[in-house]
């Protein structure tokens, strides 16, 4: 198992730490499923040995979780990082002549939705297991819109085009973070802020 640098880098390729993880998760994923089919096609365990075999599977869940951690905890820095570039941008515009924003969203939200699918098929697309890749990027998806709407609500000054190019990054971002999970509405409390705060 990686957990060094090389493990969480999210710039270039998959890393031969990466690899490995990457490796181990599916190898635990496989024997986690095995495991988890045999139990089910017995009729019945003794109390103690259901127990213990729960506890392994526990433990394997544990493990595959501890090797993508430094992959998820870069991604969600990098997330981060370019959403805090929105304050670089100019909003304080007025509307054009058209009544439509020049741009139809921002150049930080640009960079967001390609970093998320790049990641996602550079990094993610390489586990086996789906629901546990997207049980992890679920909560980078919460966050990152948790952090959107916070700092969107700190942009000053607004102006009527900058306000019409905001909400169409609110849109945007609806967008962006639908890669890291099966539905945007899954996302409970955060997607309901991200429509409402729209």
């Amino acid at each position: 198992l990686c957990t060094q640098g090389d493990a969480s880098q999210v710039i270039g390729p998959l890393t031969e730490g990466q690899k490995r993880n990457v490796a181990v998760v599916n190898s635990l994923y496989k024997l986690h499923q095995s495991v988890t089919k045999v139990v089910s096609s017995q009729n019945s365990f003794p109390a103690v040995a259901e127990q213990t075999i729960m506890s392994a599977l526990k433990t394997i869940h544990a493990l595959m979780g501890n090797a993508v951690q430094p992959l998820l905890t870069s991604v969600g820095d990098a997330i981060e990082a370019i959403i805090i570039t929105m304050h670089q941008e100019d909003f304080s515009g007025s509307l054009s002549s058209s009544g439509k924003p020049d741009v139809p969203c921002s150049l930080y939200m640009k960079e967001l939705q390609g970093f998320i699918t790049r990641v996602m098929s550079d990094y993610f697309k390489h586990f086996d297991c789906l629901d546990f890749v997207f049980d992890n990027t679920e909560a980078i998806a919460q966050r990152a819109i948790e952090l959107f709407i916070r700092n969107a609500s700190l942009i000053r000054p607004l102006g009527e085009g900058g306000k019409m190019r905001l909400a169409a990054d609110f849109a945007q971002m609806e967008l962006a973070v639908g890669p890291f999970c099966r539905r945007v509405s899954d996302l409970g409390k955060s997607y309901r802020m991200l429509r409402s705060f729209r």
